[in-house]
């Protein structure tokens, strides 16, 4: 891959992460709180996602992606390890909003983590933008 095409993609992904951040955001104030959990997983895995390339990393699944970021970004100090706690109660919700029929997702429980997936991201793009 060229340094133009993982640039493009870099773009691409971030460019998705705050699109679906903004999703989570319009759906949280319909209380849609199950659909807000996957927007907000999304959002973040896509904005991890940019990172990683950008750094020459290429996770290929959702777990590699979990596990490259704490091998690589948290254990290093690169991040908080509050983002790593955050990324994987993320994905715990996520997957039960989407797969277990009598699991809810509740304002209280997604409202800090919109919050806090908001500020990861901008981090990650900050962080991606001026390396």
């Amino acid at each position: 891959m060229t340094d133009e095409q993982r640039a493009i993609i870099v773009d691409n992904e971030l460019t998705k992460a705050f699109t679906f951040l903004s999703d989570a955001e319009k759906l949280a104030e319909m209380d849609m709180w199950n659909v807000v959990a996957n927007r907000a997983y999304y959002a973040l895995y896509h904005a991890l996602l940019a990172m990683m390339i950008h750094d020459g990393y290429s996770p290929k699944t959702h777990s590699g992606l979990i596990t490259e970021f704490g091998k690589e970004y948290i254990l290093t100090g690169k991040f908080d390890v509050k983002y790593s706690r955050l990324l994987s109660q993320m994905r715990t919700i996520r997957e039960k909003c989407d797969y277990d029929t009598f699991y809810y997702a509740e304002k209280e429980q997604m409202l800090p983590i919109i919050t806090d997936t908001r500020v990861l991201i901008q981090l990650i793009s900050d962080r991606v933008k001026t390396a």
